[in-house]
């Protein structure tokens, strides 16, 4: 078999990768970002990410928090249901430091940090959210999706946890909630409120992972001969 050059190879490469419109036809791989048709994964998958947040001060107050700040950068800038600003944007540690108010929140595998800058760069399909408080009145805050332009308003849908509910299950202090059409990405924010005195846990259940990094790598390799190498 003739061995090819550098040259071909890279001719051969740039050949075969995508264009700015994402228009090849190859079905999606996991985590590489390809367009994707049908379900994601099951709803309550084994990729997750999950936040717990504390809102136990001495004072405690209800607080608007956004779980997803899309491109902004401070508080001020993103707002709840009725256009007013959130209180803060949801970060690993201390999120609110006001004494006697203070609200923290930890992120599961890693740092909210970094799952923040991820998503920022990797949109990220969500299949399902699973939510565990230790009060149900928790329940009664609704979760809200906006989508973000400069340019125009997009509107938002909301999510009632109180409406997956079931009196049926044996713990009253949990819900699951299928989600069909969500997505966490840099046009995307996600707003609810954490009542005062409520510790809260948040999984979110992931699904197709747009992950150019991967795949510009597993294009290069298939295009050169090396075959599909998965991230």
């Amino acid at each position: 078999m003739k061995l090819l050059t550098v040259k071909e190879l890279e001719d051969r490469a740039m050949r075969n990768i995508r264009n700015y419109e994402g228009n090849r036809p190859e079905a999606q791989r996991p985590e590489t970002g390809r367009n994707y048709a049908g379900a994601a994964v099951q709803a309550f998958g084994n990729l997750s990410f999950t936040m717990t947040i504390e809102n136990i001060g001495v004072s405690a107050e209800d607080q608007t928090i956004a779980l997803m700040p899309a491109y902004f950068s401070t508080a001020a800038s993103v707002k709840d249901a009725s256009g007013a600003a959130v209180d803060a944007i949801i970060k690993q540690g201390t999120v609110i430091a006001t004494t006697g108010k203070v609200v923290t929140a930890v992120g599961k595998p890693k740092s909210i940090d970094e799952f923040l800058l991820f998503i920022q760069h990797n949109p990220v399909r969500i299949t399902g959210l699973k939510m565990k408080v230790d009060n149900n009145a928790q329940f009664s805050e609704d979760i809200l999706f906006r989508k973000e332009s400069p340019l125009r308003d997009l509107g938002f849908k909301t999510i009632s946890p109180s409406n997956y509910e079931n009196s049926m299950q044996n713990n009253d202090k949990i819900v699951e909630i299928p989600l069909t059409d969500a997505q966490f990405d840099n046009q995307t924010s996600v707003v609810t409120t954490i009542k005062a005195g409520r510790t809260v846990t948040y999984t979110f259940f992931l699904g197709a992972i747009r992950n150019e990094a991967a795949l510009l790598d597993q294009d290069v390799k298939m295009a050169s001969g090396a075959g599909f190498m998965g991230r």
